[in-house]
């Protein structure tokens, strides 16, 4: 999905991937987004490493760590940011 913000001028477009599926070939990462995801990773591993968190948000923030991981390893090895 493409979405147009207003203030940009005529034609230039920025991927919104709120809608998308994690597994649409559509999707493609650029080197911002990137950085996005290792920054969001940067915030859940203290959270998943640490012995006191509840299990079920340990859970919850190890999948969704996992599942940042494999778009990082899939866009290193392919350049195909899809998730499996």
């Amino acid at each position: 999905m493409i979405s147009y913000l207003s203030g940009m001028r005529s034609g230039e477009a920025l991927s919104d991937l709120d809608d998308c599926r994690p597994n649409c070939v559509n999707i493609a990462r650029t080197d911002r987004d990137i950085e996005q995801v290792h920054a969001q990773i940067a915030q859940l591993r203290p959270i998943v490493d640490d012995p006191l968190a509840p299990a079920f948000r340990h859970t919850r923030e190890q999948h969704e760590l996992d599942r940042l991981e494999r778009i990082i390893t899939a866009h290193a090895n392919t350049g195909e940011p899809h998730d499996d």
